[in-house]
């Protein structure tokens, strides 16, 4: 037992044997423990690469949807009555089978995009086709599992208006330190996509609030700026248009649109994170914005059976959640206050 115990001792340190022979043991030991973490880390970069490639890929076409927004005016423009009420579908219209909600399945079906142009249909077929060679994961029958059906498209513009808001009194004023001018959205398209739908309070609770509307800046109303935390019982209703409706906001089954809500638009177009004098901030012009969002569900490239559990705890079936604006001078505000 004793030289049985030193032979493996042996064999382990790599010393060499009483015939003049050196045994390899060590190196076939270690090589058993570290190739399984070899085999990790190699399936870790592949796994890596493919979601890097992925958002890449979806951060492109968010760009080149905004990108071709900034040039589609007039009849094709994002404020077009036809296209805005095209796009104002609900979210239980999309089931009962009217003229209008046949329509509006048109709208969203892009083999159809010539019979049914416009701003918000030509931009979401267009970065639909630009998706190759990931595609969306679309609903086939509604009601659809909000947990498997999540990847969607949403398209917002938005008007904004260089506003002194002390100086001309507008209710509620500008946010305590910003400086003047502060850039309001004073609109935001298309103006009747009601896609957050609303559920007062029972009767005896306290008094609900209506959902925020996008254009309504100049009165002292409560729904006017909502702030954090945004929840499901005072959404503002105007949400952009919803490619598919799958993506949901609040987990609420009755909301779906866009993550951006007017406050943060506002913020993001007011640039916190630059130092500007009042001077130079009094030049801002008013402008338009096209807002493209993109939501895809990542799912896994490398699906062993038995390493699969592994990166599954770390984040199986992420949503990658990409956004892109740019300039667009249709909906550019025109507003004189006296």
């Amino acid at each position: 037992m004793r030289k049985l115990t030193q032979r493996i001792i042996h064999i382990l340190d790599g010393t060499p044997a009483d015939y003049g022979k050196r045994q390899s043991g060590q190196s076939l030991v270690e090589l058993a423990l570290i190739t399984p973490i070899l085999i990790i880390m190699l399936m870790g970069l592949a796994e890596i690469g493919w979601f890097a490639n992925n958002y890449l890929i979806l951060l492109e076409v968010s760009r080149v949807g905004a990108r071709n927004g900034t040039v589609l005016n007039g009849e094709l423009g994002p404020t077009e009555d036809d296209w805005n009420w095209m796009a104002s579908v609900h979210y239980d219209l999309l089931a009962d089978g009217t003229p209008e909600d046949n329509a509006a399945r048109q709208y969203r079906n892009c083999n159809t995009v010539d019979d049914y142009p416009g701003f918000y249909n030509f931009l979401v077929c267009l970065m639909e086709r630009s998706l190759s060679p990931l595609e969306l994961n679309r609903c086939p029958i509604s009601p659809c599992d909000p947990l498997v059906y999540k990847d969607d498209m949403v398209v917002s513009v938005f008007s904004v208006q260089a506003i002194d808001r002390n100086v001309v009194n507008l209710k509620p004023p500008a946010p305590v330190g910003s400086s003047v001018p502060y850039m309001t959205v004073v609109g935001r398209w298309p103006y009747n996509a009601n896609e957050c739908g609303y559920n007062p309070l029972p009767p005896g609770a306290a008094a609900a609030q209506e959902p925020r509307d996008p254009f309504d800046f100049s009165t002292n109303q409560d729904d006017d700026e909502f702030q954090p935390p945004y929840n499901d019982s005072t959404p503002e209703r105007q949400r952009g248009f919803v490619y598919l409706l799958q993506h949901r906001l609040f987990d609420n089954p009755n909301c779906y649109g866009s993550e951006w809500t007017i406050a943060e638009v506002e913020q993001l177009m007011n640039l916190p994170n630059f130092t500007l004098t009042t001077t130079q901030r009094a030049q801002f012009p008013s402008q338009g914005m096209v807002l493209v969002e993109i939501f895809w569900q990542h799912n896994l490239l490398l699906r062993n059976p038995v390493f699969n559990p592994v990166f599954g705890a770390l984040g199986d079936n992420t949503i990658i959640s990409v956004w892109a604006a740019f300039p667009v001078p249709a909906p550019e505000p025109r507003i004189r206050f006296d």
